[in-house]
């Protein structure tokens, strides 16, 4: 199994477009990856060598552009994050580097995780809705998870942490989109290609099994609508209806 993951983060800067760069909206880098790839190294492998230059648009009706970070990870354990920061690319390759939330840009959230006890500072940990403070409690959390002993307990476990640098529904700031509220959260078991998803306007969790999905080539496009179907929970891997292609975001 292998994950795609972006977040918001206002620093991005993919640089003036320069034609004689392969472009790739925003909306499709994560795709990308899914589509070409089959693990980490083999997409930073590929990366490093035929660099593209991400295209950005507006982000819904907020007025800003959607700009965001890339996160990767696979069934081997091996994870990546992308940044672009001055119109360069900045790529950060290996199993340390699990966590990403927003901003600020990731080597300053490294810099700033060096503050805290546990991390060779002083400091406690911090407890406020900030990225920077989300960061430190992901990173400090996730490694003091228990030895599990099942794929349950794996998955309890992401979760309460994820559940704890979440941020609370109230009144959302539109100078900062990056630290508006959680509206789901969702878990991928690359090991057994199991995708796990919670609404917070659902009580419930689902899951969807993708090796019982039909993905070859002229399949039929099938969509599962959580928002119509709040009270659903378990396995609705069997509960996907006709639907049209999702639109990605244009340039």
């Amino acid at each position: 199994g292998f994950v795609a993951n972006t977040l918001y983060l206002a620093e991005s800067d993919y640089g003036k477009r320069d034609e004689k760069i392969p472009g790739l909206s925003i909306g499709l880098w994560a795709q990308y990856f899914l589509d070409n790839f089959a693990t980490v190294d083999e997409a930073v492998r590929h990366i490093r060598k035929h660099p593209v230059q991400i295209a950005t648009g507006m982000l819904g009706n907020s007025g800003k552009k959607a700009q965001g970070h890339l996160a990767l990870s696979d069934a081997k354990g091996d994870s990546a994050i992308i940044e672009y920061v001055d119109g360069k690319m900045r790529l950060y390759h290996g199993k340390q580097y699990r966590v990403m939330t927003n901003s600020p840009t990731f080597d300053k959230q490294l810099a700033n995780l060096k503050r805290y006890k546990g991390f060779g500072g002083t400091q406690t940990l911090p407890g406020t809705t900030q990225a920077a403070d989300r960061f430190v409690r992901a990173v400090f959390y996730e490694q003091h998870l228990p030895q599990p002993h099942n794929t349950r307990e794996v998955v309890g476990g992401v979760l309460s942490v994820m559940r704890n640098v979440a941020t609370p529904f109230g009144k959302p700031d539109p100078e900062y989109p990056n630290i508006a509220a959680t509206q789901w959260t969702s878990v991928a078991d690359s090991t057994h290609r199991i995708y796990f998803f919670e609404r917070q306007l659902s009580p419930n969790i689902v899951w969807i099994k993708l090796d019982e999905l039909d993905f070859k080539k002229g399949a039929s496009i099938l969509k599962f609508d959580l928002a119509k179907n709040l009270d659903q929970v378990g396995d609705v891997t069997g509960d996907f209806k006709p639907a049209s292609p999702f639109q990605f975001l244009s340039p």
